[in-house]
C-alpha cells in the first residue's frame, strides 16, 4: 500500500512486462493486400475494350475520363492499356500531321510556314539576340555600373547648353505667335 492507496492486483502485471520487446519498433508492411488474402485480379481487358481505348486516346479524350468508360481506375487503364494509350497518341499526332501536309501541298501558306519552322528548322528572320561569349550578357553588373557611372561623371564635368530666343523678321508672325 502506497500512502493510503490500496494495492490494485493488476499493477502487478506491469513489474512482467520486458521493456526492450514492448519498446522494439515494428516494422512497416508492406503496401498491397493483405497478407493470406485470396484475392484475384478481377479486371481482364477484352479487345473491345482495347480498341475503344485506342479511339478515345486519338480523338484526345483523358485518361481519367477513359477510365470512367471502362469502369475501371486510372492506375487500371495505364496497368492494362499502356501500348494502346500510347499507340492512340501516336495514331492522332500521325493524322494531324498528314492534314497538316496535306494543306501545305494543296496550297496553304498557313500550313507550309508552320510546317517548315516546325519541321524544317526555319526561324522568323526579325528576331535578334545579341548575347557575349557562351550566352551570357554582354556586359557584367560590375561594368554596367562602372560605365553608368563614368557616364554622369561627364555630364557634371561639362557646362550647359545656354540658349537663346531667335525673334522672326516678320512683324505678322511675331505677334501671332506672341513670342
Amino acid at each position: 500500500m502506497l500512502r493510503g492507496f490500496p494495492v490494485d492486483e493488476r499493477a502487478e502485471v506491469f513489474d512482467e512486462i520486458d521493456e526492450k520487446k514492448a519498446n522494439k519498433v515494428k516494422p512497416k508492411r508492406k503496401a498491397g493486400r493483405p497478407k493470406g488474402s485470396k484475392a484475384v485480379n478481377k479486371f481482364e481487358p477484352t479487345d473491345q475494350q482495347r480498341h475503344l481505348v485506342v479511339m478515345m486516346s486519338t480523338n484526345g479524350v483523358k485518361h481519367p475520363d477513359q477510365a470512367r468508360a471502362l469502369n475501371c481506375g486510372e492506375k487500371t487503364l495505364l496497368k492494362y492499356f499502356r501500348e494502346e494509350l500510347t499507340f492512340g497518341k501516336m495514331k492522332a499526332t500521325a493524322h494531324v500531321s498528314g492534314a497538316l501536309y496535306k494543306n501545305a501541298i494543296d496550297g496553304n501558306v498557313s500550313a507550309q510556314i508552320f510546317w517548315l519552322k516546325s519541321q524544317g528548322g526555319w526561324r522568323e528572320a526579325d528576331r535578334l539576340e545579341i548575347t557575349g561569349a557562351n550566352g551570357k550578357d554582354l556586359l557584367t553588373d560590375t561594368e554596367r555600373e562602372q560605365r553608368l557611372a563614368a557616364i554622369l561623371m561627364n555630364l557634371s564635368a561639362k557646362k550647359p547648353i545656354e540658349a537663346t530666343v531667335v525673334q522672326p523678321k516678320d512683324k505678322e508672325l511675331a505677334t501671332e505667335n506672341k513670342i
